[in-house]
């Protein structure tokens, strides 16, 4: 008997001791989000706020781009780091947890931010981070922060769309250069172009010849950067940051006309597509980008 109650023992702490797999759920819509907030941003004081906003996710699910987005109601770090461990079993993809340390304004906060979410991550056995990802995500956030750009590495670019933004206003001086492209829906990693007759072509049943590249970037890493994009209020910084990355990387046309989708200024737009002509995977497709564009000497010159 004395065995048999020390073998069940044994079994409970080793499963235990496991990791845990966890129930998928989806994070919360965009309606009750925005009720959350205005109920999050009530409280004056932060501690209430903590304990307020703690109580309500207690009970819901949240992604990690929805808490990065609550911890920015929080004025000082203390509070907004008790809000973050409060929250953070309702979080539902907590690989991509590591985005809240940019709501801290001391690294101090943040490195003791950083282990609990490693420690956490281990107990409910999600996968490591990918660091390198998050380092190129640092270093477009910094340079957001900063605007600031090397003047000599951009002089030639920056002359070349102001020229272009100029003949445009000359060719149309009774119409706007800036297309009217619907709100790109950036939430829980998905863009969808809300165009109706818009194609987008699958560069994998690409089978021509003329292919501006071996591989090009997955689905993963190119919606974490258009998401970063399309966090950029101008539309220069936009394409500036998007040409940069087609020196990095090769895209496909169809991730390039997403792209293109969030630079709303069509002139701004005409310059990044011009530039990553030569970098795109799928060349003979390149051709179906002019669907965003309306300016004819545009479209003309990208033939």
């Amino acid at each position: 008997m004395k065995k048999l109650v020390l073998l069940l023992s044994l079994v409970l702490i080793a499963g235990a001791a496991l990791p845990q797999e966890v129930e998928s759920h989806k994070p919360m819509g965009r309606w009750c989000y925005n009720i959350l907030t205005k109920r999050i941003e009530g409280p004056e004081k932060d501690k209430r706020r903590m304990k307020k906003g703690v109580r309500i996710i207690s009970r819901k699910h949240i992604s990690s781009n929805q808490a990065y987005k609550l911890t920015l109601l929080f004025n000082e770090d203390e509070y907004r780091l008790g809000f973050v461990k409060g929250l953070y079993p309702s979080i539902t993809d907590k690989s991509n947890a590591i985005i809240m340390l940019d709501g801290f304004e001391k690294f101090s906060y943040q490195t003791i931010l950083w282990e609990y979410i490693q420690a956490e991550n281990r107990k409910f056995g999600v996968e490591e981070t990918d660091i390198t990802s998050y380092q190129e995500f640092l270093e477009m956030r910094d340079r957001k922060r900063d605007r600031q750009y090397d003047e000599d590495d951009d002089k030639d670019l920056i002359i070349e769309e102001e020229e272009v933004e100029e003949n445009a206003i000359s060719e149309h001086t009774e119409e706007e250069t800036t297309s009217e492209t619907t709100e790109t829906e950036l939430e829980e990693n998905q863009i969808e172009a809300n165009t109706n007759s818009t194609i987008f072509p699958d560069a994998a049943a690409y089978t021509g010849k003329n292919k501006g590249c071996d591989n090009y970037l997955s689905e993963k890493p190119f919606l974490a950067f258009a998401n970063t994009v399309a966090q950029f209020d101008n539309d220069k910084e936009k394409a500036i940051i998007c040409m940069e990355y087609t020196e990095k990387y090769c895209f496909t046309t169809s991730q390039v006309m997403k792209l293109g989708v969030i630079i709303e200024n069509e002139a701004s737009r005409y310059v990044f597509f011009k530039t990553a002509q030569d970098k795109v995977y799928d060349k003979d497709n390149f051709r179906y980008v002019k669907q965003l564009l309306t300016n004819e000497r545009f479209i003309e010159e990208l033939d």
